[in-house]
């Protein structure tokens, strides 16, 4: 038995005299097909941008300093004083602090543990509970933040819940 010949002539030959051409050598199995195909039309993955976008946003949040200092805050004025509501028969433990951070209670100079020394030997003197002396804090509008916070701090640590705060009259 005759085999058949495979040579471009023979393909040549048999497409000429109308029979089918051979079929195209596909690639062997591991080849690459370097052929060129249909040209693609390029384009952008935006689910990769978004995840690389929100990596550089949690990276930025991450490494970013969070600004450390003192917090100036203007207390408002008031335009006419309002009447309040009546304090009740006990006076309020009044006290003040400055804007170079010094703290007094009824007018005694007070730092860390001696001002709450002071506010519950001013509570005792009232002979009531604690929990209803107010306690009034007047404070410079210069005075650090963490100052107040502090003394604050320590007057609901004796046991105060009524805190306030009064403004001054004559603003616009």
């Amino acid at each position: 038995m005759r085999r058949a010949e495979s040579s471009p002539e023979h393909d040549l030959k048999v497409s000429l005299r109308g029979a089918a051409p051979a079929a195209p050598a596909r690639p062997r199995r591991g080849s690459f097909d370097l052929s060129e195909g249909e040209p693609q039309e390029p384009g952008l993955l935006m689910t990769s941008m978004i995840d690389v976008i929100f990596i550089l946003l949690a990276f930025f949040v991450c490494v970013s300093e969070i600004k450390k200092g003192t917090l100036n805050v203007d207390v408002p004025e008031v335009a006419e004083a309002e009447s309040q509501a009546e304090a009740g028969p006990v006076d309020p433990v009044i006290v003040e602090i400055t804007s170079q951070g010094e703290v007094f209670v009824a007018g005694e100079a007070a730092q860390g543990d001696a001002l709450e020394a002071l506010l519950r030997r001013e509570a005792e003197q009232r002979g009531v509970p604690v929990a209803e002396i107010p306690v009034e804090l007047s404070i410079d509008k210069r005075a650090n933040a963490g100052t107040v916070m502090r003394a604050m701090g320590r007057a609901t640590k004796v046991g105060f819940q009524k805190l306030q705060f009064p403004v001054e009259s004559g603003g616009n």
